[in-house]
């Protein structure tokens, strides 16, 4: 009909109607099978759909890609971001919540961008962040093994293997600890009786082996009671129970006391040994104490130590001291006593004065735990009065 000669002379005007138009031309009835369903209609004639891509051509809003170097800038942009942001994060949880969070911004943003016609690359925008979130994660995996595995060399030698294990399961604990925690600990010093005598006795080496001997046995029953070994300080040995993670105070003193126990018997088992080999003696006196102590990395930045300090600390090395003055290897403070006294069999040795402190002290002797015999004590005690008495001996003809 449209080109039939009276209508298109009459109603078109020969044509001119369309005179620099554009026009298509189609069916939009159903029965020319040409209905599509488009985002803003379900049934459009494609004629219609045709003419709606003419027109946006036409008007220069159709839908563009962003420049290339902008797009570029963008995703290098958003990763360099999202890496500062998952730097910022310490816990997974952050890291994991940030990673989330940034898919629905993106697919929003990019929404945003669509409706004012711009095609945005959402799909590299979302690859960005996810392998910018498994790098930043395997990231933080490798720091914190290679953390754990400082850790473990710094403490492996300095605890008992359940206490390390406990320690690596809470690195946060030990960490807030680091900067300094005060806490209550059990607090252990043992020093060889008269070393200055034994060391006149043997020459430098030797002295040096029988001491790693001594040390090796000494060590051996305090990590079984899941203490630390803070320091040896020359011939001395000082030990904590209870950091940097506390049971309670009672478990620690205890523990304390046993591995007191233990090293007696170790060194007389020790003692046994150098005897036969022709060596010298070696004596011990064990200090106990319990309180408060600021735990955490004392030193300089080039060097720091894992330590204890506080008054509780002074005490045991007090305590320690008077072991040969009240002739008994194991002396252990009223406050330790308190906790333990229904496990073990102990000696009031009376009050005493601590270097120091304004009132004096009641100081216990350990004999032995509550079931045992008390032997090892006896014996102790009067194989040191006779070695005593030997080197006093031995001094006074020389």
């Amino acid at each position: 009909m449209l080109f039939e000669p009276s209508f298109w002379q009459f109603n078109l005007d020969s044509g001119a109607v369309f005179r620099d138009k554009i026009v298509l031309i189609g069916g939009t009835t159903e029965l020319a099978q040409d209905i599509h369903s488009t985002p803003v209609d379900v049934r459009m004639p494609g004629v219609e759909v045709q003419a709606n891509a003419v027109a946006t051509l036409l008007e220069g809003d159709g839908i563009r890609w962003l420049p290339r170097d902008l797009a570029v800038s963008l995703i290098l942009g958003l990763g360099v971001g999202m890496g500062g942001l998952l730097f910022t994060q310490k816990q997974v949880g952050g890291k994991l919540g940030l990673t989330i969070l940034a898919g629905p911004l993106i697919l929003g943003g990019s929404y945003i961008a669509f409706l004012q016609t711009w095609m945005v690359p959402a799909t590299a925008l979302l690859s960005t962040v996810l392998v910018t979130g498994l790098i930043d994660t395997t990231a933080l995996g490798i720091r914190e093994q290679l953390d754990r595995l400082r850790l473990r060399r710094i403490l492996a030698k300095r605890v008992s293997a359940a206490v390390l294990d406990e320690i690596l399961n809470q690195p946060e604990t030990f960490a807030q600890s680091l900067g300094g925690k005060v806490s209550q600990a059990a607090i252990l010093f043992s020093d060889i009786r008269g070393f200055t005598t034994l060391s006149s006795q043997i020459d430098a080496q030797a002295l040096v082996a029988l001491l790693n001997r001594y040390f090796a046995c000494m060590v051996t029953p305090i990590l079984e009671q899941q203490g630390i070994i803070d320091k040896f300080i020359g011939d001395a040995i000082m030990a904590e129970f209870g950091v940097p993670l506390m049971r309670d105070e009672h478990s620690e003193a205890l523990a304390a006391v046993h591995a007191a126990l233990g090293m007696r018997r170790a060194l007389s088992d020790l003692r046994t040994q150098l005897q036969a080999e022709g060596q010298p003696l070696i004596f011990h006196g064990i200090g106990i104490n319990i309180g408060e102590v600021v735990a955490g990395n004392l030193g300089s930045p080039e060097k720091l130590e894992y330590t204890v300090i506080g008054d509780a600390v002074n005490v045991a090395s007090r305590i320690e001291g008077l072991t040969k003055e009240l002739q008994f290897d194991i002396i252990i403070s009223q406050s330790v006593y308190e906790l333990v006294q229904e496990e073990i069999q102990a000696i009031c040795l009376g009050t005493y004065p601590i270097r120091g402190k304004r009132e004096p002290a009641t100081l216990y002797g350990v004999v032995d735990t509550r079931s045992g015999d008390g032997k090892l004590c006896q014996q102790v005690r009067e194989e040191f009065s006779a070695y005593q008495m030997l080197i006093e001996t031995t001094v006074s003809k020389s």
